[in-house]
């Protein structure tokens, strides 16, 4: 389980320009989990040598195929509504 957390903080402005300001601090996977954010499709290869399809071995020690996901992180901003 992936854990976030988000704090909004609105102020309506009285100017002419901007309507509202939110300012916010989040967190993201606060348990600081590993996980797997996306993974990509394998194609099948030929082996050059023999010309014949390779292993389901060969596939499955081609690196890249599972792409880890962000580590704890914390970041702040802030929004404008016009």
């Amino acid at each position: 389980m992936i854990l976030n957390a988000s704090v909004p903080y609105a102020v309506d402005l009285p100017g002419p320009y901007a309507k509202r300001v939110i300012l916010y601090l989040e967190a993201r996977n606060l348990l600081d989990r590993t996980y797997a954010a996306s993974a990509q499709n394998l194609a099948n290869s030929v082996d050059p040598r023999t010309c014949l399809q390779n292993a389901a071995a060969v596939l499955a020690a081609t690196p890249g195929s599972l792409l880890a996901g962000a580590p704890r992180n914390i970041g702040s901003g802030m929004k404008l509504a016009f």
